[in-house]
């Protein structure tokens, strides 16, 4: 016995959309590198072409690292250090800028945070009441002029040469940092930024984007976890990471990367103490001292200097120059230590150079004598062109020789004492 049972099944389009779940993604691009004692954050976005929720979880984690959702995360997201004709602040001056960018879902509160350029003083200058808005960029001007408006404008500006970048929280949260940043180096018109925004390491862009996304195909998805910790030194090495994205429908995409801990490059040190006074037309030389607690090679520069001083690199480093009384005054100048490896420092001090007056005491012993009269005929006829001996104390008339001029004015102080 045989029987049959014929019918039909229509599928349809709208049937199969519901039936169909698609895979949730990560839109991220992961950091793979860490420093020791730096903090590490990952910003992690995703979507979901089905509009489902997204949970991410840690399958593969290092101790060092925790998985959070995303709240309050600011990175220093691109940097100029050299603005020579790019983008001109508000008051119309072309000055170093730096741009800040929240990758996640709420605004965040800036005001109280600190900005520096050098992370041994990390509040160096405090944002006033600040918003950035979800997904937002806003542009620090690093020129100095703290108090400027319109505009934010910091209290430092950045170096061309190489230099820190830090943004530190607010003091009720014990100044934890937020990011680093050490670069080197920088061309005029070069911006140095994360691609994508708030995620990956800092690269030299092709093309500055203050106050935009980095690349022109930056996912628009805005982060809602975070991949955060501080490595120590003995993390130093390989880290395998897995996070899990998933929809809460089937759909799971996992996210494999492995995060390499690097030593932190220490910064150079000045541990020579400057000098600060000099008379006119006496040399001054200031032996300049540098270390560095990883052993790199150490260059010195001078950022601001007076025309009579010269750095010279022939045996170590050494400021040598010899003011003349034009030069009397407060002279500012600006060194830096560079290590080649990012790590920057300053060190900023005042030369006070004052009249030099020659007096006929010489020997500095009791009042102008017969034993000072010997110590200036042993001198006389003598020319500071001309002998390596020249003894400036005796040249009373400041002309560069010790003559009949200088005679006549020992002379005087001698008879009147």
């Amino acid at each position: 016995g045989v029987i049959e049972q014929s019918f039909t099944v229509t599928v349809t389009g709208s049937d199969v959309s519901q039936e169909v779940n698609v895979a949730p993604a990560f839109n991220s691009t992961t950091v793979t590198e860490a420093e020791s004692g730096t903090p590490y954050n990952y910003p992690i976005r995703t979507s979901d072409a089905d509009g489902d929720t997204i949970t991410v979880t840690g399958e593969t984690l290092p101790d060092w690292l925790s998985l959070s959702a995303a709240q309050g995360l600011v990175v220093i997201n691109e940097f100029m250090a050299s603005n020579g004709e790019t983008l001109a602040d508000p008051q119309g001056a072309y000055d170093d800028w730096i741009e800040l960018h929240n990758p996640t879902t709420s605004a965040i509160d800036l005001g109280g945070m600190y900005l520096t350029d050098d992370l041994s003083s990390p509040k160096k200058w405090e944002f006033p009441d600040t918003t950035l808005s979800a997904n937002g960029y806003i542009l620090v001007w690093a020129d100095g002029d703290e108090g400027a408006t319109p505009g934010l404008h910091a209290n430092f500006e950045l170096s061309g040469d190489g230099e820190q970048i830090g943004l530190y929280d607010r003091d009720d949260h014990g100044n934890a940092v937020v990011d680093t940043l050490t670069f080197g180096s920088q061309e005029s018109d070069v911006s140095k930024g994360r691609i994508l925004d708030g995620t990956g390491s800092t690269v030299t862009l092709e093309t500055a984007t203050p106050g935009l996304a980095n690349s022109p195909d930056a996912d628009s998805s805005r982060a809602a976890y975070v991949l955060s910790g501080t490595p120590a030194d003995e993390d130093i090495g390989d880290h395998d990471v897995v996070l899990k994205a998933v929809d809460g429908k089937g759909g799971v995409t996992e996210q494999s990367f492995t995060v390499t801990v690097i030593f932190a490059n220490a910064v150079p040190e000045f541990t020579s103490m400057p000098i600060t006074d000099v008379e006119s037309d006496v040399l001054y030389s200031y032996t300049i001292e540098v270390t560095d607690a990883d052993e790199d090679e150490v260059t010195v520069t001078a950022e601001t200097l007076p025309d009579w001083l010269v750095l010279s690199s022939d045996v170590g480093y050494v400021l040598t120059g010899t003011p003349a009384d034009e030069d009397v005054g407060d002279h500012d100048v600006v060194l830096n230590a560079v290590d080649g490896k990012g790590g920057v420092i300053e060190q900023s001090f005042t030369v006070t150079v004052s009249v030099y007056t020659p007096t006929p005491n010489f020997d500095g012993v009791g009042q102008v004598d017969f034993s000072d009269f010997l110590l200036f005929a042993s001198q006389y006829g003598k020319t500071i062109e001309m002998d390596l001996d020249f003894d400036r104390r005796f040249d009373l008339d400041k002309n560069g020789e010790i003559g009949f001029g200088d005679f006549i004015m020992f002379a005087l102080a001698y008879g009147s004492s």
